[in-house]
């Protein structure tokens, strides 16, 4: 064994004594990345950090794979987040949006009424990528239920066609 071996070993072995004898308990990140990916998905970083209450830097730190073990209070926080709305930005996949697309589509809705009433463009409901905006599938998903709702009979200055 090298010099540089038995240093790097007594440098992890003085790591995983200071893990166990720490004051604030610390856990590793690997379930908490889970978490995040799993269950927090379409949440960025800043906004779990919000929702949390801990610092963007901590978030991104452990989702960057940089930070092996964090507090335990931390960790607690993080994990008691339950994913209720998705950032606008974020990317979903497109396949829902298209299905209620082509559902509008064959009510007789032209893509451009579709459009006007989304206030999308045409390129944003385009949907031949993968993945779609949370903002643009929200925006299709309302319109949809709008439009298929029985009570709906002027929507945005159209008029409901009718489904002969």
């Amino acid at each position: 064994m090298t010099t540089d071996e038995r240093r790097s070993a007594c440098a992890r072995a003085q790591y995983r004594a200071q893990l166990r004898t720490h004051p604030c308990p610390l856990v590793p990140t690997q379930p908490i990345i889970q978490h995040i990916r799993r269950r927090l998905r379409g949440l960025g970083f800043r906004q779990v950090a919000r929702l949390a209450g801990v610092h963007c830097d901590t978030v991104r730190r452990i989702l960057k794979g940089r930070a092996r073990h964090i507090r335990q209070a931390t960790a607690r926080r993080i994990t008691a987040i339950r994913a209720k709305r998705r950032a606008p930005g974020a990317d979903v996949s497109s396949w829902r949006t298209r299905q209620l697309l082509k559902a509008i589509a064959a009510e007789g809705w032209t893509r451009e009424d579709i459009c006007r009433m989304t206030g999308r463009s045409q390129s944003a409901l385009r949907c031949d990528q993968p993945r779609v905006k949370v903002a643009t599938a929200e925006a299709v998903e309302d319109l949809y239920r709008r439009l298929m709702s029985e009570d709906a009979t002027v929507l945005e200055g159209l008029p409901v066609r009718d489904n002969l």
